[in-house]
This record gives structure tokens, C-alpha cells and sequence, in this order.
């Protein structure tokens, strides 16, 4: 028995929901029952009918209705001032969301304007790196600047990743906190010929902030190692390709014509060994996986070369290869989910209708491997065969014990907050 199609899905989530789904952790994680009592579930029902503002006093109670609407997609919302269920009875004024963790989306489909392997929904080995790299900078980041702990990546089961952040002293943010802390992770801002353009924040009038250097640091080597090869994200021709007429505008910005020319000689020499019409040593298609990275290598240096120079036309020149690596692979953060207290978001281990697969945590983003995620119909193959496999049985048990550290670390936050008020 194979899964994947949504009628199979549909028919067969209420033994998922009955044998798998982990509503005790979830309600858990979520802060309790006492917690979980005004915490908003939103279902999704075929087709598109959407049901919000459910809640749940007990773990039970939630499984019980999961089973009974089969719905095919669960949301989850903030804590709000009142049951959300009751919310119609209840004046406007006294509902409002109180407490929501910290949510960032990542799509692949925003990564079109510079992967070249797939588009829209479709996603493949190669391009998941856009995600592997946008996961472990963002971890970095939110520990090392905001100094979270309590991380969780979770796959959303096609071509997706959201990143809840749980610790105790995020829930109750502001949406003005939120927003500071989006826009300070995010670095697009406006377009250039059509591609997100990258804000160079500075902390004076030459130097870029720390954020900003570390960020195209460690994005460098996924750069290179893969995206520049497998991706060809920079590969002549100059007229059809709009991160080459971005270095290119740059490079003019500069206010030197000889590296503008240089520039486009490289290109046009690329491109004549691509089209065979030059003899070199290599295929075409061994140029064809060169030439990003040449190119790459090439803005490097002259980069290099215009450090220390005091002229503000040099000030485009010195950042320009750190400027076109995180053009290139800075994380696509769709910035209202942050910023949002009451927005919704998928819960962990649903299901998607479309691909049958379950939403995991990704214990590892190094390692992670989307093609390799349980299926609801590998699921139900091993129930038949005995169950005497789960595969699914390694994500639960990390997720019990994320669990179990999170509600230690409550209970120290709480702790510590009694302490304070007693003093």
C-alpha cells in the first residue's frame, strides 16, 4: 500500500491521528492543558473549509475531535485572554492574543529568482541546500545574537520549513518586538531588475555590521561547495541573467570603466567556451559548472582589492562579493509570520495532503533529508506488516525529550520570575 495521493490520505488519517500523532507532547510543548485551554487550533477540511478558534482543555478531548472532523491540515495559533471557543460570547476588548512563540517561514518557491533546477512546489536534492544553509545561519543567529535555546526546525512536508523558537521570555513579544527582531534578522529590503535586494547595514559610515559580514561568512562555503556549481546561479550570458547585470551596475557604480570592461570580457569569454565556440581543455559542460564559481572568484578579488579605500565610490566595489553571496543564499524569511502574535502556524507532525508526508522536527539540518521522511503510507505498510517498525518512532522520541527540556526550562524561568517578585 503507497501513499501520496490526498483521497488516500483523507481516507486513512484517523488511524494516524489514533496510533501516531503526539497529542500529549504537543499539548506539552504548547504549555500544558491549564495553558492549552486558550490556545486556538484551526482546522482545514476538504475542500478548503476552514474552522478557527477551537481550543481544547485536554489532550484527549483535542484527539477526539481530530478523529471525529478528519481534518487535513492543523493550524496553530497564540494563547488568547479567553477560551477561544467562547470567543463569540465574549466582548470584543477581552479577546486578544497574549502568548505565541517565535515563528520563521522559509518557502523554497521564494528561491526562484535563483535556483534553476526546479520552480514553484517542486523541490529536489539540489535545492534543498537553499534550506540546509538558510536553517543552520538562522540557528546561529538566534543563539549567538538573541541567546535562544529552545530551537525547533520543522519540515512542512513538501517544500517548507518553519522554525519555532519556544523559549519561556519569547511568548509574551510584542508585535513591535517581533518586528524589531525580523527586521534585524532581515537582510532583503527592496528588488534590483526583478531579485531581492540585500540592505548592507552598517556600523559607521564604512563598515558593515557584524550581522552582515558573519552572515555572508558562513553562507560562503554552501556557495561554493554547492549552489555555484549545481545551481549556476551566475553564468553568462550577461544580457539574460539578472544577478550578473546587478554586479555589473555595481561595478559601474565604481566609477571604473576598466573593471566594468573586465567584467564583461570574463562573461563573454565564459559564455564562447559554453557555446563550444572557443577549444578549451575542459567539455562544455565542465565550463557550464565552472563558470559560476569563476565569476564568483572573480568579484572576490577585486573586492578585495578596494579594501581600504577611503573613496565612497570604492565603499559598492569592497562589499560586492559578500553583497552577491547573500543576494544569492540568505534565507527567504517571510517576515509577517514573525511579526504577527496572532498568526497561524501548521502544528508539527500533521500531514500533507499532497505528498503524504509527515511534518518532522529535523533533528539535524546537516543531515536532514527530506526524500528520506515517512509517508502516511509507509506508516500504514507497517501496521499491516505487524508494526513491529515505527518509522516514525525517532522524530517522537526526540520531540518527547525537546519537551521535557522545555518544561525544565519553564519551570527555572517561572522560578526565577517568583523570586524577583518576592524581592
Amino acid at each position: 500500500m503507497s501513499g501520496g495521493t490526498e483521497a488516500y490520505v483523507y481516507e486513512f488519517l484517523p488511524i494516524y491521528y489514533d496510533r501516531f500523532f503526539p497529542f500529549e507532547d504537543l499539548v506539552g510543548w504548547m504549555g500544558g492543558e491549564e495553558k492549552n485551554k486558550k490556545r486556538e487550533i484551526a482546522f482545514q477540511l476538504p475542500p478548503e473549509i476552514y474552522i478557527r478558534f477551537q481550543s481544547y482543555h485536554t489532550a484527549q478531548a483535542w484527539r477526539e475531535a481530530v478523529k471525529k472532523s478528519k481534518p487535513d491540515r492543523m493550524e496553530i495559533g497564540p494563547l488568547y485572554s479567553q477560551e477561544p471557543r467562547m470567543k463569540d460570547g465574549v466582548h470584543k476588548d477581552m479577546f486578544f492574543a497574549e502568548e505565541r512563540e517565535l515563528i520563521f517561514d522559509i518557502d523554497m518557491d521564494d528561491y526562484d529568482e535563483v535556483r534553476t533546477c526546479c520552480t514553484g512546489a517542486k523541490i529536489c536534492r539540489k535545492c534543498w541546500v537553499f534550506l540546509k544553509a538558510a536553517m543552520l545561519l538562522l540557528d546561529h543567529i538566534l543563539r549567538e545574537d538573541f541567546g535562544f535555546q529552545h530551537l525547533m526546525f520543522v519540515y512542512s512536508g513538501r517544500r517548507g520549513v518553519h522554525c519555532w523558537v519556544s523559549d519561556p521570555e519569547v511568548m509574551r513579544l510584542t508585535n513591535e518586538q517581533r518586528s524589531a527582531i525580523i527586521e534585524y534578522v532581515n537582510l532583503f529590503n527592496l528588488q534590483s531588475f526583478g531579485v531581492q535586494a540585500v540592505k548592507l547595514e552598517k556600523n559607521n559610515a564604512t563598515v558593515l555590521h557584524p550581522h552582515v559580514t558573519r552572515s555572508a561568512k558562513l553562507l560562503e562555503p554552501h556557495l561554493l561547495e554547492k549552489i555555484l556549481p549545481e545551481q549556476r546561479p551566475l553564468n553568462p550570458p550577461l544580457a539574460d541573467n539578472k544577478h550578473l547585470k546587478i554586479i555589473e551596475a555595481t561595478l559601474q557604480r565604481g566609477k571604473k570603466p576598466e573593471l566594468v570592461t573586465e567584467f564583461q570580457s570574463l562573461c563573454s569569454r565564459i559564455e564562447q567556451k559554453m557555446t563550444g565556440s572557443e577549444v578549451t581543455g575542459q567539455s562544455v559542460e565542465q565550463v557550464a559548472n565552472q563558470a559560476s564559481t569563476d565569476i564568483y572568484r572573480h568579484i572576490e578579488k577585486l573586492s578585495k582589492s578596494e579594501v581600504g579605500a577611503n573613496k565612497p565610490e570604492s565603499e559598492a566595489l569592497q562589499y560586492l562579493a559578500a553583497e552577491t553571496a547573500l543576494r544569492l543564499l540568505f534565507p527567504r524569511l517571510d517576515a509577517n509570520v514573525t511579526k504577527q502574535l496572532n498568526h497561524l502556524a501548521k502544528s508539527p507532525f500533521c500531514i500533507h495532503p499532497k505528498t503524504g508526508r509527515v511534518c518532522v522536527p529535523i533533528v539535524d539540518p546537516k543531515t536532514f533529508d527530506f526524500e528520506t521522511v515517512p509517508t502516511l503510507g509507509q506508516l500504514i505498510d507497517e501496521i499491516n506488516a505487524g508494526g513491529k517498525v515505527n518509522s516514525l518512532e525517532p522524530y517522537l522520541k526526540w520531540f518527547h525529550t525537546y519537551c521535557a527540556g522545555l518544561e525544565k526550562a519553564r519551570a527555572a524561568f517561572s522560578a526565577a520570575n517568583n523570586s524577583m517578585d518576592i524581592d
